[in-house]
């Protein structure tokens, strides 16, 4: 008789919806059925640096035990990058830096995933405008490893992020 998995519960309330937790359990950490070759490679460096920053880089696993690591996955930088579509709008839209920044901001408290604290205020304090913010956002968008081929915000990022 076959053994069956038992895998983890999903995390309680980490997620409007679990899709996310599927993914990997499936899947593994952002790797998927059709990863191209060096996009694997990236993800073996995201690996390695999750074991150097535990200090175990070099452990030799000659137990045979399963690899296990906490990969950083830094989810308000990636909510920022890219579950944050409206950001563009808001910047060619609104002319005044205040509603700018109060429209984003209660759109970000709305829909901000994966998170515990959806305040994002401190940012209005590290940028000159909303735009200067908007621009940032748009330029680091623009070195999205295979951006045409990651279609959920959850799928695509920038090495090592």
């Amino acid at each position: 008789m076959s053994e069956v998995a038992t895998l983890p519960p999903p995390p309680a309330a980490a997620h409007r919806d679990n899709a996310m937790w599927l993914d990997e359990q499936i899947w593994g950490h952002r790797l998927w059925d059709a990863q191209s070759p060096w996009l694997i490679f990236l993800e073996f460096l995201t690996v390695a640096e999750a074991c150097h920053s535990e200090g175990r880089l070099f452990h030799d696993r000659a137990d045979g035990s399963t690899l296990q690591f906490r990969p950083g996955k830094r989810l308000y930088l990636r909510n920022i990058l890219y579950n944050n579509e409206v950001i563009l709008e808001i910047a060619e839209r609104v002319s005044d830096d205040a509603t700018a920044w109060t429209r984003w901001l209660a759109w970000m408290t709305e829909n901000a995933q994966a998170v515990p604290d959806r305040d994002f205020s401190y940012l209005r304090e590290r940028f000159r405008s909303f735009r200067q913010f908007a621009s940032l956002v748009t330029m680091i968008r623009s070195s999205t490893i295979e951006s045409h081929l990651n279609k959920r915000w959850s799928s695509r990022f920038v090495f090592p992020f």
